[in-house]
């Protein structure tokens, strides 16, 4: 309701306005409660969004810090590298326990 009060105080203002400098005043009529719904649930759905897209956002770095790399992997790559070099491995020190 005051939406719609600081709305036609406006109106009027700009009314005043093209009186004084002798300018035709353009009369516009439009159902304000009506525009004033759309803002309300345009507003509401934007804010909504944002705070999914946080969630969202929040979620996908608790599963990126959720994953762990394996070990195994790097201890294979380190022996193949240690065999193309051929020196010899001990195995006990790059057994995963």
């Amino acid at each position: 309701m005051l939406t719609s009060e600081v709305r036609q105080a406006k109106s009027h203002l700009k009314s005043v306005g093209h009186i004084l400098f002798r300018k035709p005043t353009h009369i516009k009529i439009a159902d304000y409660s009506k525009l004033n719904l759309i803002q309300k649930s345009t507003r509401f759905i934007y804010h909504s969004l944002e705070r999914m897209i946080i969630q969202t956002t929040n979620m996908l770095h608790k599963l990126e810090d959720f994953e762990k790399p394996s070990v195994k992997g790097q201890i294979r790559y380190l022996e193949n590298s240690v065999k193309d070099t051929h020196m010899p491995i001990n195995k006990k020190i790059t057994k995963s326990r």
